[in-house]
């Protein structure tokens, strides 16, 4: 975490897409309440300019699913499975040893009788 701690990545884009959002909302505002300063492109570039977000939230969605299908990861993602594949290796060897041990019980049961 102390590698993060001064990135200013996310911040950068968060107010990119916020000014981006701005600018094209301003854009519309002006061609719908003051048509006196309106361009006709003004519509248009609004309009792009308010969608570049979804757009740019979009193509990280499809990167992400890529990312997890054709296995592409970077050293976290493989940590994290190690950890899951310790997680269930555990368990399963616990369920093994219950298992285990009910079906001594039962083979005991079974020789008394």
């Amino acid at each position: 975490m102390n590698e993060r701690e001064g990135d200013l990545r996310v911040p950068l884009i968060s107010f990119l897409l916020c000014l981006c959002v701005l600018i094209g909302g301003i854009f519309l505002f002006l061609y719908l309440f003051v048509p006196n300063l309106s361009e006709p492109w003004f519509p248009p570039i609004a309009l792009i300019l308010i969608g570049f977000p979804w757009f740019v939230w979009l193509l990280t969605y499809i990167y992400t699913c890529i990312k997890r299908c054709f296995g592409v990861s970077s050293n976290n993602m493989d940590s994290n499975r190690q950890i899951s594949r310790r997680a269930s290796t555990l368990s399963n060897s616990r369920m093994a040893r219950n298992g285990s041990t009910t079906n001594a019980s039962n083979n005991n049961n079974v020789n008394v009788n």
